[in-house]
């Protein structure tokens, strides 16, 4: 179900080693109806951060993706889905960065999160002047 997201290898192994916190956080402000959900671990420690989306469908760094898509070369690909608030989110994030809407790393994944949902998800995006404050 996935295809290749098209010049953000970079971007992509970045929000899949460690910054995914930050690009759910993104992107869940994009898509506030969209649920937050971890896989791996717990939600106050996940091993990853993603939307699931109405339908079933979820929407990481790699792009769309359907339930076994979505667990593919993930190392907790066994481990049960379970949904998280913004707070668990924030929690794990454990960065200060968050405390200030228009940190570098904030406003970084702010702007992946706008192209990712105009590539493969058609997300009407704000422009980045409009992004909601955490």
């Amino acid at each position: 179900m996935r295809q290749g997201w098209p010049g953000f290898g970079r971007e992509t192994h970045r929000y899949m080693r460690g910054q995914c916190y930050d690009l759910a956080f993104a992107l869940h402000e994009l898509l506030p109806g969209a649920e937050l959900v971890g896989i791996g671990g717990t939600p106050r420690m996940s091993d990853h951060v993603a939307l699931r989306l109405d339908g079933g469908l979820y929407l990481d760094a790699r792009g769309l993706a359907d339930e076994a898509g979505f667990r593919d070369g993930l190392g907790s690909c066994e481990d049960a889905i379970f949904p998280m608030t913004r707070d668990d989110v924030l929690g794990q994030m454990g960065l200060a960065h968050l405390a200030k809407p228009r940190s570098p790393e904030l406003t970084k994944a702010r702007s992946v999160a706008r192209a990712l949902g105009r590539w493969q998800a058609g997300i009407a995006v704000p422009d980045a002047e409009a992004a909601p404050a955490p």
